[in-house]
């Protein structure tokens, strides 16, 4: 990821990048999602794993709450922001290793820089 010191620049490339890493190693997001293994229930790889995993992640997603913090958001509402871009990039990110974004004839990638650049616009005027 380009260093760049400008807030805007920064959140837009921390959620572009872990959304691009995603989308180009899908084996990953696999990995990212093992808690699902035989439905919506945690299975966990062990404690150990598990804490080194979401330890990965939170470093992976936190330089978007830093620059939404840069940018006026409150520590809560950057985690908030954090959380949400997370989670949009997810659902992005499943209709597009699944093939289903196809049925709407749209394009993953342009679908997150569209709600990245709504959720930047957001930050300062209300909550996040």
């Amino acid at each position: 990821m380009a260093k760049t010191h400008d807030p805007n620049g920064r959140l837009r490339a921390a959620a572009s990048a872990f959304f691009r890493f995603y989308a180009d190693n899908p084996r990953d997001l696999d990995l990212g999602f093992y808690l699902f293994r035989g439905g919506m229930k945690p299975a966990g790889l062990g404690r150990k794993r598990d804490e080194e995993l979401n330890g990965a992640l939170e470093a992976a997603l936190h330089p978007i709450a830093d620059a939404a913090e840069a940018l006026g958001a409150s520590k809560v509402e950057a985690n908030l922001l954090m959380v949400d871009v997370f989670a949009h990039a997810a659902g992005l990110l499943l209709l597009l290793h699944t093939g289903r974004i196809r049925m709407f004839a749209a394009s993953a990638s342009a679908l997150m820089e569209d709600y990245i650049h709504y959720r930047m616009a957001r930050i300062g005027k209300r909550s996040c």
